[in-house]
């Protein structure tokens, strides 16, 4: 019915659905309406290193991207080695969330309960 045709989903980043006429990829597009968006990372060199090029790549592709306030950063294991002030100023992103290295109960989120 033609009545419904505006209730369709142009885009779902979550089913990788993208629909025509789309400019954006539907991950660009979840990403470009989201409130916010937290880049999850480790407190190590080559995590660091990772998470300014993607922190870097999002500034530039997604334009609501330039105002700070919409993107951050989840540290697991600040300060192994280096602590949260420093991934921050490296990646050029404020760090909102630091959670404990924690290898137990990464293993129940990954494999679910032994």
């Amino acid at each position: 019915m033609e009545s419904f045709a505006v209730l369709e989903p142009t885009a779902d980043g979550f089913r990788n659905y993208y629909g025509k006429g789309n400019r954006l990829s539907p991950t660009e597009s979840l990403v470009d309406r989201a409130d916010l968006v937290l880049v999850v990372c480790r407190a190590t060199l080559v995590s660091v290193s990772s998470t300014r090029h993607l922190v870097a790549q999002l500034r530039t592709r997604a334009a609501g991207f330039a105002d700070r306030s919409r993107l951050g950063l989840v540290v697991v294991g600040p300060g192994q080695p280096y602590p949260s002030v420093d991934v921050a100023k490296a990646a050029a992103a404020p760090v909102i969330v630091e959670l404990p290295r924690d290898a137990a109960a990464a293993q129940v989120f990954s494999d679910g309960d032994a």
